[in-house]
């Protein structure tokens, strides 16, 4: 009988392992197969990373306390008041929920979503994260697409990616130079000294001159962490210009027009920022499209203008509709002004005491440099050799549509103040830069298929100088342990919301001090007469007379108890902002009013 030959997948056996694995690598094709999926691996990192950081911003620790990361410390309680607002209200309204009778102007789009998760699993962490993180991964994933359509590279569009959520200019330079000057850094490494200080590269408020402050940094701290409403707003955006990328080569398909349409006329209530930046946009499309006489483009564009209309400006009205400092106050939401971040106001440009024109131009060029570092000078320098190269712009097909819409978005926030505090302008920053780093990457491109070797120096020393601050931003979020994130809720707090929720009459007014960390608005979903401030302030509200009125109460409730807003009150909560900071007496609470509920942190009373 014939001895059958023993076969393998890959052929005939091999005469040795050696050869067996040679002819198995080869066949497998495993170096090819692992370079060309090695930009898709490479998204998929930063992604994995970006959701690690987002984790972080908000959690529950083990004794159930609630924490957030402290560049969160701020932001995070403000959205939970809107999310529980949503969760537990129960008769659905938009009443401001940290201003009681204002109506809420605020784009709560991501919120609302979070408030009905919050409703139906009671998880805080799930409530805050599902939104933001599936949002935050469609939108890198479109941003690439879009890049990858451009570029006609997975690797240049990674890059591409990598530069515009961790590009900054140099704040890392102040970190290291106060690391060299501390007194405190024997065996202390640098990473730790910024894990233990929390150090950030993307804001300095306390620079004298010739020093600059920081209001620009690299955006993925800067806006995707706890900026929640810019995770919506991003994905938004991101998928309005992959659609917008897609319907300029086909502008005869009516279906993009539509998907447009109802993409941008979505975006009102879900971010501000986000869709200023489209209408930015697409008047640059338009312009382009008039000069170039693209007659088809252009009537596209006017039937995409009314459908936009139809379903934006509603929503627009409902925002503003009310404001009576939109433009015509010194804290208004609109004001023509020369120059980002020029006024005083905090974190502003620090210009000399006594200077001419040259030296407060001077002092702007510096602010720009420390905060875009070199990202800004490369962006018009690629722009430049597109404008001159024939051969650059048609291998990258509309380039100029791109760095048209950076320029544009740049120079309208030199130009116009879109919000009471400048510094929050920077949110339309990030969209120049969305658009700016696959201008710069395509130049690299351009000059790899000239010079490969000079070209892929070039590109990796600029990719390492623009990145570099970005980076060490994220260290200390990423090594702080999230047992060592403060506590904004504690357990307190959250019985005490528990028992508003259970006991006290939605209708029924609660006093409370204006203190950021509330658990009445941020974990019950009541509304309160005066919110922390700092937000109301940013959102154009004048809370001074309601704030005073409150400490009036506080020093003495009985012989205030009938004033203006707080006559409306049935309960009021006694918390450590009234004792120490308002100099509230707790005997006297005690003794002249009924405690319903206390624990060591809050009292809370019965007023009527």
């Amino acid at each position: 009988m014939q001895k059958k030959a023993n076969t393998y997948f890959w052929g005939s056996k091999p005469k040795s392992n050696r050869e067996g694995y040679n002819n198995f690598m080869k066949e497998l094709n495993l170096r090819e197969f692992l370079l060309k999926r090695l930009p898709v691996l490479a998204l998929f990192i930063v992604i994995a990373f970006h959701l690690s950081l987002i984790n972080k911003t908000f959690s529950e620790d083990s004794n159930g306390n609630l924490r957030a990361a402290s560049a969160g410390y701020g932001d995070i309680p403000f959205h939970m008041t809107q999310v529980s607002k949503f969760a537990f209200q129960k008769n659905f309204n938009f009443n401001e929920p940290i201003y009681d009778g204002e109506r809420l102007r605020y784009a709560f789009g991501i919120n609302l979503i979070s408030g009905f998760l919050l409703r139906y699993t009671n998880s805080w962490p799930l409530a805050m994260h599902l939104p933001a993180m599936g949002f935050m991964v469609a939108g890198i994933i479109l941003t690439y697409l879009s890049y990858r359509l451009f570029l006609k590279s997975e690797t240049g569009a990674v890059i591409a990616v990598v530069i515009f959520l961790l590009g900054s200019g140099f704040g890392a330079g102040y970190l290291f130079r106060d690391y060299s000057q501390s007194t405190n850094i024997s065996n202390t490494s640098f990473f730790q000294y910024i894990t233990d200080t929390t150090a950030s590269t993307i804001t300095k408020w306390n620079a004298i001159y010739p020093d600059q402050n920081i209001a620009w940094g690299a955006p993925l701290s800067l806006v995707f962490l706890h900026q929640r409403a810019f995770f919506i707003g991003f994905f938004l955006f991101s998928l309005f210009w992959y659609l917008l990328w897609n319907w300029i080569k086909y502008p005869d398909k009516v279906k993009w027009v539509l998907l447009l349409g109802v993409v941008v006329g979505l975006t009102p209530l879900a971010h501000y920022h986000s869709f200023v930046a489209m209408l930015v946009v697409l008047g640059v499309v338009a312009f382009v499209g008039i000069i170039k006489q693209k007659k088809v483009l252009v009537i596209r564009l006017i039937l995409l203008g009314f459908i936009i209309l139809v379903l934006a400006i509603p929503q627009v009205l409902y925002l503003v509709q009310g404001k009576s400092n939109l433009t015509s106050s010194q804290n208004s939401f609109l004001q023509l002004r020369l120059g980002w971040m020029s006024q005083p106001t905090t974190g502003s440009i620090q210009f000399p005491s006594e200077s001419d024109v040259s030296g407060r131009v001077i002092a702007f060029l510096n602010f720009l440099w420390i905060n875009f570092g070199i990202i800004l000078p490369m962006f018009i320098f690629s722009t430049g050799v597109s404008l001159k190269s024939k051969r650059f712009r048609e291998r990258f097909g509309g380039v100029l549509i791109l760095s048209l819409a950076a320029i544009v978005l740049f120079l309208s926030v030199q130009l116009i103040r879109f919000q009471p505090w400048d510094y929050d302008d920077n949110k339309i920053l990030v969209y120049f830069q969305f658009f700016a780093a696959p201008v710069i990457v395509s130049f690299f491109l351009w000059l790899l298929a000239y010079r490969k070797l000079v070209g892929r120096i070039l590109l990796a020393a600029f990719t390492v100088v623009a990145i570099h601050s970005g980076v060490v931003d994220q260290i200390p979020r990423l090594l702080v342990s999230i047992d060592d994130t403060p506590v904004i809720f504690n357990r307190d707090a959250i019985s005490l919301a528990e028992f508003i929720k259970e006991y006290i009459p939605a209708d029924k007014k609660i006093i409370t001090t204006s203190t950021h960390l509330n658990p009445v608005a941020s974990l019950a979903g009541r509304s309160v007469f005066v919110g922390y401030p700092g937000w109301l302030w940013t959102r154009g509200i004048d809370y001074s007379l309601r704030e005073s009125h409150l400490k009036e109460f506080y020093a003495d409730p009985i012989a205030n108890l009938n004033k203006s807003y707080i006559s409306q009150a049935y309960y009021v909560l006694l918390d450590p902002t009234a004792v120490y900071d308002w100099k509230a007496s707790e005997e006297v609470f005690d003794e002249k009013l009924n405690r319903i509920f206390s624990n060591d942190t809050y009292s809370f009373y019965k007023l009527r």
